[in-house]
């Protein structure tokens, strides 16, 4: 299993994201984007959600494949949902 990377720039090829504290969002989205492509049965409540769009596969897994990267749910939020940042950080100048 690949660590999960904080600092990652932009959503990995093969990613997997945490399902159980955000099992209804997931699920929501994952109905909404894959039903008229591949079909879309709820996902279980399993561990994780893994994905892959090149691949036009998306389930449910109690383990992460080796192959994949672990993604945070703020992240999933980003690059999925494409939601902004919750908080900004701005550079202050300080005058002296």
């Amino acid at each position: 299993m690949e660590a999960q990377n904080n600092n990652l720039t932009s959503l990995p090829e093969k990613w997997c994201v945490e399902l159980l504290s955000h099992y209804e969002i997931i699920n929501k989205w994952g109905k909404e984007y894959w039903e008229s492509k591949t079909g879309w049965g709820n996902l279980g409540r399993y561990a994780y959600m893994k994905c892959c769009f090149k691949e036009k596969s998306c389930s449910s897994s109690y383990f992460i494949p080796s192959e994949y990267t672990l993604i945070t749910f703020e992240q999933f939020e980003r690059w999925v949902l494409n939601k902004k940042p919750k908080y900004q950080l701005w550079k202050l100048k300080i005058q002296s």
